[in-house]
C-alpha cells in the first residue's frame, strides 16, 4: 500500500506533506504577485502636515479659479448703422408690451380696490 493511510471509504487522507505542499504553493503564489505588481518595491511616502498639504491645494486651487476672466464688454448703447436686411420685431412689439402691462396693473389695481 502507500505511505498514506486510507479512510474507510478507500481514499487516501491529506496527510502533513499535503498540507505543507498547499502552503508552498501559496506562498509561491503570493511571491509572484508581490513580484508582478510591484508591492515589496513600493517605498513608503514620507507624511507631509495636512496644514501645509491642504495651503498648497489652496494655492494651487485659486490659481485655478480666482484668476479674473476677461470677456469682451457688450455695449447696450452701441447702435450699428448698417442695415442687415434683417426683420427688427423688437421695435414693433415693445410699445404693444408696454401698453399691455400699463393696462394689466390698472386692472390689478381695480381689482385689488374690490377686496
Amino acid at each position: 500500500m502507500s505511505d498514506q493511510k486510507e479512510n474507510q471509504s478507500g481514499t487516501p487522507s491529506k496527510g502533513n506533506e499535503t498540507k505543507d505542499e498547499d502552503r508552498d504553493a501559496v506562498l509561491k503564489a503570493w511571491h509572484r504577485t508581490q513580484i508582478i505588481y510591484g508591492y515589496s518595491q513600493q517605498k513608503v511616502k514620507p507624511k507631509q502636515g495636512k496644514e501645509k498639504e491642504r495651503k498648497e491645494y489652496e494655492k494651487k486651487y485659486l490659481a485655478r479659479y480666482k484668476e479674473p476672466k476677461v470677456k469682451p464688454k457688450k455695449l447696450s448703447n452701441l447702435k450699428y448703422d448698417i442695415d442687415l436686411g434683417r426683420l427688427n420685431l423688437r421695435k414693433h412689439f415693445a410699445p404693444k408690451r408696454r401698453e399691455y402691462l400699463a393696462e394689466r396693473k390698472e386692472y390689478e389695481k381695480k381689482y385689488l380696490a374690490r377686496y
